[in-house]
């Protein structure tokens, strides 16, 4: 079982460290607390103004998925979302996890 792999910007030291994207392993219970919206399974979390307005963590907001089941799987629907190729060649060989 997997916890979580994520993409993060940092944009000064001075500023919290703010998660956009985080693809969850399965959990037996997420909720959207500004939704009041609770349920389990895999889940992505996404970077969302309204919950950062509302002093809570970015990254607070997620969805359900079934893009993956597994790290490699979650990993692969990370680079898939945002937006980052690999080279499938002798100079850039693909990462050493799934597709």
């Amino acid at each position: 079982m997997f916890v979580s792999s994520f993409a993060a910007f940092v944009p000064a030291a001075v500023f919290p460290e703010v998660k956009l994207i985080r693809c969850n392993g399965w959990q037996p219970a997420h909720t959207n607390v500004l939704e009041r919206q609770t349920f389990s399974g895999f889940h992505i979390h996404y970077a969302t103004e309204r919950y950062q307005s509302a002093g809570l963590r970015a990254e607070k907001y997620a969805e359900l998925t079934d893009r993956y089941d597994s790290l490699s799987g979650a990993i692969e629907c990370l680079l898939h979302i945002c937006n980052i190729a690999q080279r499938d060649d002798d100079n850039n060989p693909r990462l050493p996890f799934g597709g």
